[in-house]
């Protein structure tokens, strides 16, 4: 049994992880700010996004197969090892609590509005803890089996808006300036794109050959 997550399990779970929640919120979010010049964010951030990517693989290459809590112990020591694990790990606890009040009020506003939210809440972190217990090999495995029903359902929400699109709605370009449109960038950037850094934690679990030859950090005993 492979105990090791394979390329196209981890880019399938990574997929479905960034969409997420942000297909529910980024559209007004970012609408609210650009207005009509909203989709010119779009190639700005993921410019932004496309950048840090090679910063990613250098780290995730240094760290030789070890963990990301390993590794920052090994790059500052056991001190300040621990304090950049506390800073570091309050980032996926406030993304985890921002993604349950998003999932919460999709929910019961438009499948259950008369389902309190504190149910909903409860249910959603009962499937977290038996993934999370399950471990992230099982993960990779459902969200491989998830990906072709979220790929299916995707397509199918916007070939049939397709016909109710309007392109004059796009106009006119850039009415209120280039301000709003990086202001939109950095929320977009912000979230989903900076979540990659959690990326990090799975570094370890891939089993690249390249990560456990290649690194310039030594740890001493």
């Amino acid at each position: 049994m492979n105990t090791k997550l394979t390329v196209r399990q981890a880019i399938t779970w990574f997929a479905l992880y960034q969409i997420g929640s942000a297909y529910l919120v980024l559209p007004a979010a970012i609408t609210s700010v650009a207005k009509q010049d909203a989709w010119l964010s779009i190639p700005i951030s993921l410019a932004f996004h496309l950048m840090l990517i090679p910063l990613y693989t250098s780290i995730a290459r240094h760290m030789k197969g070890r963990t990301f809590v390993e590794y920052l112990r090994c790059l500052f020591g056991p001190l300040g090892g621990t304090i950049a694990i506390v800073f570091i790990f309050s980032f996926p606890f406030l993304e985890c609590i921002m993604t349950l009040r998003n999932l919460g009020d999709f929910v019961t506003t438009s499948i259950m509005p008369e389902t309190p939210y504190d149910a909903i809440y409860f249910i959603m972190l009962i499937a977290v803890y038996l993934a999370v217990r399950s471990g992230p090999i099982v993960i990779g495995r459902c969200a491989e089996v998830l990906f072709f029903f979220f790929l299916v359902l995707y397509l199918l929400v916007r070939i049939t808006l397709l016909p109710e699109a309007e392109l004059n709605n796009l106009l006119p370009i850039l009415e209120n300036g280039l301000k709003p449109v990086v202001l939109a960038s950095i929320n977009l950037f912000a979230f989903p794109y900076a979540e990659a850094i959690l990326y990090l934690f799975c570094s370890s679990l891939l089993g690249y050959k390249t990560m456990e030859k290649v690194g310039h950090c030594e740890c001493s005993d």
